[in-house]
């Protein structure tokens, strides 16, 4: 992944780049305005880190420059000042996060593995347009619109890949809260309580590593929507927690004292059976109804049949551009194939054939044997499961928690805020090499 630095403070630039470059990503620097569009014209960025004060122009300004000239390239901004009216206006303007300082590696860490587990992340289609002419989902699209008027909360079920996050968009644009942020939280990627901390915020000194206040995602969707992914995955302490501010509508920070008022609408989406969690115990049965308000169920593709053809067309329109190549040509053989097969993977796994299909096989045509081998080894990024990637990620963390403590297990259980002996369970379970 290619990552631009834009931060005038030497020491800090520095250190994030050697953060970032242990993750085999290649990362680019700048001090300025100037020196950043150099490298933006030249290279074709995938995530810029923007420091909000430059010496020749205000990272607010730069963000509406890059998100202009520069679609693709995903922008975190970063700053010493942060206040949520800079959050919102960061994000209205096309940021995806808002960092403050100052910050540890292991955040800026998971800040890029956020930004990577996003369903949307580097190869996002910029459109909220959802493609269908499946009576059904055309059928969830107009009931979808009716609910979008309301404050009503609701929870958007299916397989993964099917959509859920591109419908809570859908229902947040129709809104009247459309004008504010729309802001989404992986529940998936962070340990209980990271993900206490990504919700509601923290105070100074709250846990260790909390060396500045920080506010939380229904802090910065103030006035908008929350979308919670996969809240089927959030640990049953803090669903106790989420419970308080659905049906109250009041939250503290981790560590603080004040309760705050939430002014957010909740939109949850999970591809869980959360009634068959509540009765193993794993999932509480008064948040289920709170978040269970409005639902809708997304068919997965195969049942979407009359939707694949148009689905490949529109995406292979779309890679053809973004790697100048030819669209896609498939034989008939191939797209009876297709027509027929059960993508496991949804439009997720679709989209990633196409793109794999407009890299390697432009001016050709794609036969049945080609295609069947391709998809028969299953081996787009699509298939590993959201267990196996949020165990990736978990060992990911651990190893740096560990590597930033010099090797000192309980100050690393204390930085992940878990007990020493579950931390020792975990290296052994990964076969995290400690020595």
């Amino acid at each position: 992944m290619k990552i631009l630095i834009v931060e005038d403070e030497e020491n800090l630039l520095k250190a994030m780049e050697i953060s970032l470059k242990k993750e085999n990503n290649f990362v680019y620097t700048s001090k300025n305005k100037r020196e950043a569009f150099s490298i933006l014209n030249e290279k074709k960025i995938d995530l810029c880190f923007l420091d909000y004060k430059l010496p020749d122009s205000n990272g607010m300004e730069i963000l509406k420059e890059i998100k202009m000239s520069y679609p693709e390239t995903e922008v975190i901004l970063m700053t010493a000042y942060g206040t949520i009216e800079m959050a919102v206006e960061a994000m209205k303007n096309g940021a995806i996060d808002f960092i403050q300082k100052p910050f540890s590696p292991q955040e800026l860490n998971l800040r890029l593995d956020i930004f990577k587990s996003s369903k949307f992340s580097l190869k996002k289609i910029k459109s909220d347009e959802i493609i269908t002419e499946n009576k059904l989902m055309l059928k969830i699209l107009e009931e979808a619109k009716k609910v979008a008027s309301t404050n009503a909360t609701v929870l958007i079920r299916g397989e993964s890949g099917t959509g859920k996050e591109l419908l809570a968009q859908f229902i947040h644009k129709n809104s009247p809260r459309k004008d504010k942020p729309l802001v989404k939280v992986n529940c998936g990627i962070l340990n209980e309580n990271l993900l206490e901390s990504e919700i509601f915020g923290h105070e100074k000194g709250a846990f260790t590593g909390a060396i500045k206040q920080k506010k939380g995602r229904i802090e910065i969707a103030e006035g908008g929507t929350l979308f919670l992914d996969e809240v089927g995955d959030i640990p049953l302490p803090l669903q106790i927690k989420l419970l308080r501010v659905l049906q109250e509508g009041e939250f503290e920070r981790v560590g603080g004292e004040k309760t705050q008022k939430a002014n957010v609408r909740w939109i949850s989406a999970t591809h869980r059976n959360l009634e068959e969690m509540v009765e193993e115990g794993n999932f509480r049965e008064d948040l289920f109804y709170r978040i269970n308000v409005i639902p809708f169920h997304l068919p997965p593709l195969r049942e979407r049949k009359e939707d694949i053809l148009i689905l490949i067309d529109h995406y292979s329109n779309y890679y053809s551009k973004e790697h100048n190549k030819e669209k896609i040509n498939l034989s008939k053989e191939a797209i009876n194939y297709l027509l027929n097969y059960s993508w496991p993977g949804n439009i997720r796994e679709l989209k990633n054939f196409v793109e794999w299909a407009t890299i390697l096989y432009y001016g050709k045509k794609i036969d049945l044997e080609v295609l069947m081998q391709k998809l028969q080894k299953k081996d787009f990024d699509t298939f590993e499961t959201l267990k196996e990637s949020t165990e990736k990620m978990e060992a990911r963390i651990i190893r740096e928690a560990i590597l930033s403590c010099d090797g000192n297990i309980s100050k690393a259980a204390k930085l992940l805020g878990t007990k020493t002996n579950t931390l020792y369970y975990k290296i052994k379970k990964y076969n995290i090499d400690v020595d």
